[in-house]
């Protein structure tokens, strides 16, 4: 498998730069830990990150790592763009980060049946832990939620305004 297809049962095989990007990212972060045996895991990773490939059991481990590191600017400052772009690559061929994707993929697809209609109207709405977004057009409605999860296809009502 090469680093560019997505993960197996097996095994996640690793670019170099998602290996250099991983390797310096485990140790700090494992060192910030107060559980031993949480720590030992980040110590199994960095082993397999140094190996070329992630095996299976460690896929979570790394996700939860890359969500992590990619939520603020300090990848990106400390090692540049590059760092930043191998570990998002490496997080979008993860389950967590594929499915991501294609929520993102089925939103765009839904936002795109609607080109050529007029817009009528715009609306969030609160939900607890994110949004409704409400867009209705002279041909009906697209409603999206945002939320932790990311964004999704919540209902589409194209052919008819309610």
């Amino acid at each position: 498998m090469n680093a560019t297809e997505t993960p197996t049962r097996d095994a996640l095989a690793l670019s170099p730069a998602e290996q250099a990007v991983l390797a310096a990212e485990i140790g700090p972060f494992a060192a910030t830990l107060g559980d031993p045996g949480l720590r030992a895991r980040y110590a199994e990773l960095a082993a397999a990150v140094a190996a070329g490939s992630i095996p299976a059991p460690l896929i979570g481990l790394t996700e939860a790592l890359a969500e992590l590191v990619l939520q603020t600017p300090r990848l990106r400052r400390q090692h540049g763009p590059e760092a930043e772009r191998a570990l998002t690559a490496l997080f979008y061929r993860m389950p967590r980060g594929a499915g991501l994707r294609r929520a993102a993929e089925e939103v765009n697809a839904a936002l795109a049946a609607l080109q050529g209609q007029v817009l009528a109207g715009l609306t969030f709405a609160p939900l607890p832990g994110g949004q409704r977004l409400t867009i209705t057009t002279d041909q009906g409605q697209l409603e999206l939620v945002i939320d932790r999860a990311g964004v999704r296809v919540e209902r589409v009502d194209l052919g008819s305004v309610r």
